[in-house]
């Protein structure tokens, strides 16, 4: 008696079965790990620049305290007034490229 056609569909789709689950488990850990990458570089930077601005705004306040009052007046004719924080991402952006070169 032949053995009918639909015999061996039971065990083709348990290996397809396991054969799917096992590309999809790798998958999502393949991404996961470069999402975990993504995230980490994105808050590292974050907190570069973070204390960039800090010690900037630490900086030009010690010099503004110190420095005669005309001083600190003819400069905020000319400077604008988030100095400090173009000045801090500069400096965490040169940062970032000497990282990554």
């Amino acid at each position: 008696m032949p053995i009918p056609a639909f015999a061996g569909i039971p065990s083709l789709a348990t290996w397809l079965g396991t054969a799917f689950g096992a590309l999809v488990t790798w998958f999502s850990a393949l991404l996961t790990k470069r999402l975990a990458v993504i995230a980490a570089a994105i808050v590292f930077f974050t907190v570069i620049t973070v204390a960039f601005v800090a010690a900037i705004n630490a900086a030009f306040a010690t010099v503004s305290y110190l420095s005669p009052p005309y001083l600190t007046t003819a400069a905020s004719w000319f400077l604008p007034e988030n100095t400090e924080e173009c000045i801090a991402v500069m400096g965490a952006g040169r940062l970032a490229a000497w990282v990554y070169h």
